[in-house]
């Protein structure tokens, strides 16, 4: 099996990647890494997604204050 079939059949979910960041950090790095063959990786969309999501909840909570 290939490295991006391992993602694709492990992919977790964007909201798992929220509620962990120390994992969206590592899994978002991995990816990151070798866009060629996990771009379009489920789970690298969906740590990509997460990265975007606590980001602009990030700004929104710095603005607020």
């Amino acid at each position: 099996m290939t490295k991006k079939a391992d993602h694709d059949a492990t992919a977790r979910d964007v909201q798992y990647f929220l509620d962990n960041p120390d994992e969206r950090k590592a899994v978002f790095s991995k990816c990151e890494n070798n866009p060629g063959e996990l771009r379009n990786a489920p789970e690298c969309q969906n740590v990509r997604e997460a990265n975007s999501k606590a980001y602009l909840d990030d700004i929104k909570k710095a603005v607020s204050k």
